[in-house]
């Protein structure tokens, strides 16, 4: 990811943005605890199967192209040594995204 963001600053013009979102590894018992009701018939249910499905067609290993992140920081910090400004960051249950603009 470092180097996608510091080639990301470079092909971009003054002003330009880049707006990168991915998923957080944060153990399901961290989270609330919910109905099995719930659970069962969660989007992270129905994402598993997707990604089940996705795996089994193109037969790809399970992490060949996921980053595990705990937290945006890593990111976060990446974009600033690259040279972005930090525009607009937000962080959901499991989620985040962060926009930066380039600003030379």
């Amino acid at each position: 990811y470092e180097k996608f963001i510091d080639e990301a600053f470079r092909v971009l013009k003054s002003g330009g943005k880049v707006l990168i979102s991915s998923h957080l590894d944060i153990s399901v018992g961290s989270e609330n605890r919910t109905s099995r009701f719930s659970k069962i018939f969660s989007s992270s249910l129905w994402e598993r199967v997707a990604r089940f499905i996705y795996f089994r067609k193109y037969a790809v290993g399970k992490d060949d192209h996921t980053l595990h992140l705990e937290s945006e920081n890593p990111v976060e910090v990446a974009m600033r040594k690259s040279g972005f400004q930090i525009e607009i960051k937000e962080v959901f249950k499991r989620y985040f995204f962060i926009v930066g603009v380039k600003s030379i």
